[in-house]
């Protein structure tokens, strides 16, 4: 995979992102919205028509492809699979619509295919309000609160956490701040394009060499050594009393360096710092939003918090339009996180032939509930227990949410409004 190409145009506009973040911080209040607003409307103008395309994803949990009828900018494409977790993808173009055209498009009864996808701007998107959609974040933020001493955070931390962190202070493990060039240029392709390409592959999005340096340069480079031998590293800022890790990388992309703790002694020690520094919390940075996604489980170990991404200046909204099993079989294998009301909540559809017991149910809470989420929304097919109703109704302090409902009831409309009323 090459390296995003640097022209001339965009180390012009990373140098001008970079002017206004040395900006005194109380600036950025008034700003930000602004530019937040501006960029809505931008998008909003470049969408006055959008695409149609018809895509056909090769998924390893369903023999046939999934067929998804993609309404939004084709340039979105590569967002998309990265959502769905997979590049083998094909696409054709079915037709474009102006924008005062796809309700209309929408109400067709007759559109054949599994699944549909709307990612356009967010103007737009209120401006057809969808019924039936989930309506899903690009990316969720994972935050860990920073009150109390080391020893208070820590009490939220999963037991395999607490046993690496006794590893991690075994070890000969080192940290160091630095804050030259040749540091960075050594972290950049030696570690996070690396990192990068190792965890995903063709899907991977790889930030240029000019937007890491630009917040390098209003920030620092963390790393994590070992007998002076480089393990791991990141590229952190401070803002509002907020520790943001930006980009994360390990040397040489190692999969066996994962293994051995570079990470969670990078995480470790960036805890430590961030209290030294006296932030409220840790931005863990983005992961894709659903509840099983693997660095999501990670971040939750470290007793994470979900919350938006206030960035967003895009809707995604996916509904199940066919009752054949293909149109459903994503959603049993990738428990998404939606919007509830402005709130998030997370969502896990169960076909199983058997009522839910109370041990599965207390497995699905412990591993996928996690602070932030206003509900999880447990839907089977063939309902649960009594022992289970009895547990969501008391021990769960109604932060679970069961529905017994049929496989082929998930393609309606009212599907959505359902769950969340």
């Amino acid at each position: 995979m090459d390296l995003p190409e640097e022209s001339y145009f965009y180390q012009s506009k990373e140098f001008l992102i970079e002017l206004y973040d040395c900006l005194p911080e109380r600036i950025f209040s008034i700003t930000t919205p602004i530019i937040k607003g501006l960029k809505t409307f931008i998008f909003f103008l470049s969408e006055l028509r959008v695409e149609v395309l018809n895509l056909h994803f090769e998924l390893n949990y369903i023999d046939d492809p999934l067929n998804i009828l993609y309404i939004g900018n084709k340039h979105q494409l590569k967002f998309i699979m990265g959502l769905i977790g997979t590049n083998k993808c094909k696409f054709s173009k079915h037709c474009t619509l102006f924008f005062w055209e796809i309700g209309r498009y929408l109400e067709n009864p007759n559109l054949k295919t599994d699944l549909i996808t709307i990612n356009i701007n967010k103007i737009l998107y209120y401006y057809l309000r969808p019924k039936g959609y989930f309506r899903i974040p690009d990316f969720v933020k994972s935050v860990l609160d920073l009150s109390g001493s080391f020893e208070d955070i820590k009490k939220n931390f999963h037991e395999n956490i607490l046993r690496n962190n006794r590893n991690i202070l075994n070890s000969k493990y080192s940290w160091k701040v630095l804050n030259n060039e040749s540091a960075l240029r050594h972290f950049y392709y030696e570690m996070y394009v690396p990192y990068i390409k190792k965890r995903f592959g063709e899907l991977a999005v790889i930030d240029s060499y000019y937007k890491v340096r630009r917040l390098f340069r209003t920030g620092f480079l963390m790393t994590i050594q070992k007998e002076n031998k480089p393990l791991s590293g990141a590229i952190c800022r401070t803002r509002n009393g907020i520790f943001i890790f930006e980009f994360v990388g390990i040397e040489k992309g190692s999969l066996q360096l994962l293994k051995e703790g570079a990470l969670d002694a990078l995480y470790y020690y960036c805890i430590s710092l961030a209290l030294e520094k006296k932030c409220k919390e840790i931005d863990f940075g983005n992961s894709r939003p659903f509840l099983n996604d693997g660095l999501i489980r990670y971040k939750r170990k470290w007793g994470t918090k979900f919350v938006p991404n206030y960035k967003q200046s895009r809707e995604i909204g996916i509904r199940i339009n066919s009752s054949d099993k293909k149109g459903y079989q994503f959603f049993l294998n990738n428990y998404p996180i939606l919007f509830d009301e402005g709130n998030l909540s997370g969502l896990i559809l169960l076909n199983k032939e058997n009522p839910v017991d109370l041990k599965y149910m207390k497995h699905l809470e412990k591993a996928y509930y996690n602070p932030g989420l206003e509900y999880l929304i447990v839907v089977s097919t063939n309902g649960f227990n009594n022992e289970v109703d009895e547990h969501c109704g008391i021990s769960t302090k109604n932060r679970v949410r069961l529905f017994n409902m049929a496989s082929k009831d998930w393609v309606t409309r009212d599907f959505f409004n359902i769950l969340t009323s």
